[in-house]
């Protein structure tokens, strides 16, 4: 499947949004040129359910975008919904806050496994060690319940070693 089809997809889908919520409001019908748009839009969703046995290579950042999109046009029609005479029956607005949950979690997901390979990929052998004796005696101090002094101390150390992670990936 390609990916970036979906992301267009979406991207043209929320483009459309607008007007098809205005033509609901005042009664009247899209023109010839917003509905060669809207087939447009679903010709890139159907070539990418065509698609969807083949593997395509494609990023995680390509495959977040694609989540963002999903995300964002749901989120989308229940904004225009309230703000025009439109409406979502009450089992279908759930049913899509439900999906936008679903998503947000994914995306989440995909963040933290994109910053996890990303921070493989930069750290050396020495700052892997390194930061995983500070994790370790952070939570043997914090088991111990040692001064606080010596803990706080100890966490802050664990701080520095994360910091200098994300200094490196950027």
């Amino acid at each position: 499947m390609n990916v970036k089809d979906l992301i267009d997809f979406g991207s043209e889908l929320r483009l459309l949004l607008d007007p098809l919520f205005e033509h609901f409001t005042n009664g009247t019908t899209p023109s010839a040129g917003e509905a060669s748009k809207q087939a447009n839009a679903l010709e890139k969703i159907t070539k990418a359910l065509s698609e969807a046995q083949r593997s395509t290579s494609f990023s995680r950042a390509d495959a977040i975008g694609a989540l963002y999109e999903a995300k964002w046009v749901l989120e989308d029609s229940l904004d225009l919904a309230q703000h025009t005479p439109f409406s979502f029956s009450q089992t279908r607005s759930r049913a899509m806050k439900r999906k936008i949950e679903q998503l947000d979690r994914h995306i989440a997901q995909a963040r933290e496994l994109q910053a996890l390979n990303a921070i493989a990929t930069v750290l050396t052998n020495a700052d892997l060690a390194k930061f995983k004796a500070e994790v370790a005696a952070a939570q043997q101090a914090v088991e111990a319940r040692q001064d606080a002094q010596k803990t706080i101390n100890t966490l802050v150390d664990v701080a520095v070693v994360a910091g200098k992670i994300a200094m490196k990936l950027i």
